[in-house]
């Protein structure tokens, strides 16, 4: 339950929604990839610095020969997920004791701030105009009654005129 304890019954939901959330985060890794190699356009920081270490990534034509350097991604992204998952079963316990301590909203604060701060210095007044439109836009669908994830159609018109 967002925003209060869990009740007692919710635990398996909880924990349905971490799996969901991880799950949804893995997809858009390898879907990310899958769509540099396929259209040769990067779509994120990490496919952008992965197509410009390698020089460039080998197109994935015809789509039944896998580019080498793909396989090795999904190699990867599966060896990093592993890895991940021991972390998170012998860490998850001891940092909700620990983040129990913090005040939510003192938390929150203090992180906005150092990512304000972070995006004046590094972007300029360009880029917290940016931050600040982005803002605004994240604080509409609550206010209107709908789900941010409606805000995902913004991004993917552009995205799929780009990749025209």
């Amino acid at each position: 339950m967002a925003g209060g304890e869990p009740r007692e019954d919710d635990s398996d939901a909880d924990r349905e929604f971490l799996l969901a959330a991880g799950a949804a985060g893995a997809a858009t890794t390898v879907f990310t990839f899958a769509t540099l190699f396929v259209i040769l356009r990067a779509r994120s920081g990490v496919a952008a610095a992965m197509d410009g270490l390698a020089g460039g990534v080998p197109a994935w034509s015809p789509l039944p020969n896998l580019p080498v350097l793909f396989a090795a991604v999904l190699v990867a992204l599966l060896v990093s997920s592993a890895i991940a998952y021991g972390v998170v079963v012998r860490l998850a316990r001891p940092f909700a004791v620990l983040a129990g301590r913090f005040r939510y909203g003192r938390l929150a604060s203090v992180t906005a701030i150092a990512l304000a701060l972070a995006v004046g210095l590094v972007t300029g007044s360009l880029g917290l105009l940016v931050l600040g439109t982005a803002t605004a836009l994240g604080l509409v669908p609550p206010l209107v009654g709908v789900r941010r994830v409606h805000l995902m159609g913004c991004l993917l018109i552009p995205i799929l005129a780009a990749a025209w």
